[in-house]
């Protein structure tokens, strides 16, 4: 799958062909790189989207279920660079469906919803990550998917 810009936007490969890197890989180590894999796989997609529309994110809101792992956030508004937003209740999706769904019925208040007293607690994840720490990380990424691409074969 590649974006306009050519990146590869599902490129688990590099994570599969390094899980069997040594005896002293841990089932930890392989979440964090899952984890990570994530992140960078974000970031690839927005920036092959700010490429295409011209204009970067200042911010990001998240929901869902790997949404709950601290960690994965912190990560990506690292890797990113921007401050990822999460509501108390990670399936806020679901959620909000459910209100417009009941609101177009009749069942709710449009007005009561959108209230300040409805706004639900939120944990915002701002960067801390040193810029040059940032791009080696991603940089190192960006080989290891491009050295991939010989595994194909």
């Amino acid at each position: 799958w590649l974006t306009r810009s050519g990146w590869l936007t599902s490129p688990f490969c590099v994570f599969v062909r390094d899980l069997n890197s040594g005896r002293y890989t841990t089932r930890a180590h392989i979440a964090r790189a899952t984890l990570e894999a994530l992140a960078f796989q974000s970031r690839g997609v927005l920036d092959a989207m700010a490429e295409d529309f011209g204009e970067k994110l200042t911010a990001l809101r998240v929901d869902g279920g790997a949404s709950a792992n601290d960690f994965m956030l912190q990560f990506q508004s690292d890797i990113l660079n921007i401050p990822i937003t999460r509501p108390a209740n990670v399936e806020s999706t679901s959620i909000g469906a459910a209100l417009a769904a009941g609101v177009h019925l009749g069942l709710f208040d449009k007005a009561a919803i959108f209230s300040a007293d409805f706004k639900q607690e939120e944990t915002v994840f701002e960067p801390s990550m040193a810029d040059d720490v940032r791009r080696a990380k991603y940089d190192k990424w960006l080989d290891a998917i491009t050295r991939s691409f010989a595994w194909a074969d």
